[in-house]
């Protein structure tokens, strides 16, 4: 889980990486979550409710929505637009 923790944590923006090839969209260097990755990505209850506070204040949620659903689903991990991965499973996935 570490390893997938810190892979995230040096390609998402705001967190020193510049390279213009980053795979995140552009809306995520604006949002409020850069910086709690550890809480995002958290097994434990308290955890997974810090995370949704943030989400809660976050103006990206519909994006990070869609940007989830389109994930194959072993990729759809941790807390994203207020929703743990067990939540949005049980949403339709859109095809990319």
């Amino acid at each position: 889980m570490t390893d997938l923790l810190d892979a995230l944590m040096r390609t998402r923006p705001g967190d020193g990486n510049t390279s213009s090839t980053s795979r995140w969209p552009a809306w995520h260097a604006t949002a409020p979550c850069l910086g709690h990755q550890a809480d995002f990505y958290s097994f434990d209850r308290d955890g997974q409710a810090r995370a949704k506070a943030v989400c809660a204040k976050c103006p990206h949620t519909a994006p990070c929505l869609d940007e989830a659903l389109s994930l194959p689903v072993s990729q759809d991990q941790g807390v994203r637009a207020g929703l743990t991965d067990r939540q949005r499973r049980r949403m339709p996935r859109r095809r990319s």
